[in-house]
Parts: C-alpha cells; sequence; structure tokens
C-alpha cells in the first residue's frame, strides 16, 4: 500500500466519527467497524477505545471467535453497561485523543442534558454559530440528533431546538398571520403608552405637595 493511501485510511474528521456512531447503533465487532469504515485496522481500533473512554459507547459482550483464541468484544452505542473483558484487562487507552472527537463528544453531552438551540450551544462551545450549526448537521445526517422543539426568543424568527439521540423532528409551529401581527404590535405599543402615562401622572401627585410649598 502507497504511504498516501494508508495515511487515507488513518484519516477521518466529524462526519466519520458521526457515520461510525452511527453504525454501531446494532452491536458490532471491530472487524465489522473496520470493513464499513474502510479504515486501518488499528486506527478503527483506537477509535472504538477512544469512544469507550469519552463514554460514546461500550461494549455488551465477549465472544471467541475461534477455540483458544482471544475474546472479542461487541460494541454498541451508548454509555450505561459496559462490560470489561473477563479474561485480561484492558488495554490503555491511547494518549492522544483526536480533538475532532473531543469536541463531537462535548457537543453530544450538551445535546444529552437539555434542548439548545444553535446559539446557545455555540456559546456552550465558545465557537461561531456557523461552526456549532455544521456539528448539529453531521448529528443530523446520521439521525444521531433531531429537534425537540421550537421557541420564539424575545425577538427575532422561531428558532428550533436540538437533542442528542434518534427521533421525529417537531414540526414547526405555523408563521403568525401579518394582520395578527400588527394588532399584537399595536397593542403592546398602546400598553407601554399607558403606562408611560401612568407613571408620569404618579410622578406629577407626588411632586404636587412640595411645588405647593415652595409656592
Amino acid at each position: 500500500m502507497k504511504p498516501i493511501d494508508k495515511a487515507r485510511k488513518c484519516r477521518i474528521g466529524i462526519d466519520g466519527y458521526c457515520r461510525m456512531l452511527a453504525y454501531l447503533s446494532r452491536e458490532r465487532t471491530a472487524d465489522e467497524v473496520t470493513a464499513h469504515m474502510g479504515l486501518n485496522e488499528q486506527t478503527a481500533r483506537y477509535l472504538l477505545r477512544w469512544m469507550l473512554r469519552l463514554k460514546l459507547i461500550h461494549r455488551t459482550a465477549w465472544y471467541r471467535p475461534a477455540e483458544h483464541s482471544r475474546m472479542v468484544a461487541k460494541w454498541i452505542i451508548g454509555a450505561d453497561g459496559d462490560v470489561p473483558c473477563p479474561d485480561r484487562d484492558d488495554a490503555g487507552s491511547p494518549r492522544k485523543v483526536p480533538s475532532g472527537l473531543i469536541l463531537l463528544a462535548t457537543t453530544i453531552e450538551i445535546l444529552k442534558a437539555e434542548p439548545v438551540t444553535l446559539t446557545d450551544l455555540a456559546d456552550e462551545l465558545a465557537m461561531h454559530q456557523e461552526t456549532a450549526s455544521r456539528l448539529v448537521q453531521h448529528l443530523r445526517k446520521y439521525r444521531l440528533s433531531h429537534i425537540k422543539s421550537w421557541i420564539k426568543p424575545g425577538f427575532g424568527v422561531t428558532v428550533a431546538q436540538h437533542v442528542y439521540g434518534p427521533g421525529n423532528d417537531a414540526m414547526r409551529p405555523p408563521r403568525v398571520p401579518l394582520k395578527q401581527q400588527r394588532a399584537k404590535h399595536r397593542a403592546t405599543h398602546l400598553a407601554k403608552k399607558q403606562h408611560l402615562m401612568m407613571l408620569r401622572a404618579m410622578t406629577g401627585a407626588a411632586n404636587q405637595p412640595q411645588a405647593e410649598q415652595a409656592a
């Protein structure tokens, strides 16, 4: 294999991590992951151990492919229920975890906690909103996240709230007719105007005794 082809088989980005997590929605072995992803065997095993360390996946069972062979794990997405190897200690995790995988794990942790908008996610990750949007697009591409609900901020348009996990997107609420929007804005404006008039009247009544004394 040429060096450039070998390097290509070891290179994987955010989209590849999401694709790998989606493939692990069912029990898979490391060899199945390697074949599906088209990766170098060592790279695939490193990725599985990194994802285990970040609590993105876990091992459900162990078996021997052949008599007297080493036990092989079955992997699946999710953090709970990890089963250690019954006949040997776990190998140490590779030291250098890819930064892209750490970013993805952090994003998933935030989306697990509660539904968040892209603006809130960008603030949590201290990054540009467009970058946060691309992260969520990768997750949605492989049905790893979905839209839980829609909210209307104090100003601006209705925005989606995203959560981690498969599911159907919540329908966007219908747009309020322009006539109704104008009526609401007018009612709000009149309410504010009346409130200011009331405050001025109360201020004038409070200052009237002082004005009479000064006279």
